[in-house]
């Protein structure tokens, strides 16, 4: 992940940390959250020095292990004559198109 991305991501995790309990029903949903799970009850006074942590080894590290290219569908949507020559040359594996009813 590139450093500025990284950062841009990060920065926005942090502005919108407080709306997550700007209500009576976002505070709920985050007491939810960390029954569901099994986080310790002090994990929303930590996120955001988590947050502030994270580089791009350990994403790097995280999408090693839990991304796996082999099984991923990709989703493309356009015009089928001007897209499927270049998604073709890609060698991604098998194309199946889908028409708007469905086929």
């Amino acid at each position: 992940m590139a450093g500025e991305e990284l950062a841009g991501s990060k920065d926005n995790l942090i502005k919108q940390y407080p709306q997550n309990f700007q209500y009576i029903s976002g505070i709920a949903g985050q007491i939810g959250w960390l029954v569901v799970n099994s986080l310790p009850i002090d994990y929303w006074q930590k996120y955001l020095a988590e947050v502030m942590t994270v580089d791009a080894g350990k994403v790097t590290d995280m999408a090693k292990a839990y991304l796996h290219p082999d099984a991923l569908l990709i989703v493309v949507m356009g015009d089928r004559a001007q897209v499927e020559a270049g998604l073709r040359g890609l060698g991604l594996g098998e194309i199946v198109a889908i028409d708007a009813a469905g086929l």
